[in-house]
């Protein structure tokens, strides 16, 4: 019983490991920040001068 349990966890983990690999491959390549949600900025915010 306890290796089923064993197993199921791991599984689990591969599972979600082998999906934020997926994501992170599959993201496209414009831009944005670095956590994959896909927001993008087009420019850089410029400061203004008082």
């Amino acid at each position: 019983m306890q290796q089923i349990i064993v197993l199921l966890i791991f599984a689990g983990a591969l599972g979600y490991l082998g999906t934020r690999l997926w994501k992170t491959l599959r993201r496209p390549a414009t831009g944005g920040c670095a956590k994959g949600c896909g927001c993008s900025t087009p420019e850089k915010p410029t400061l203004q001068a008082r």
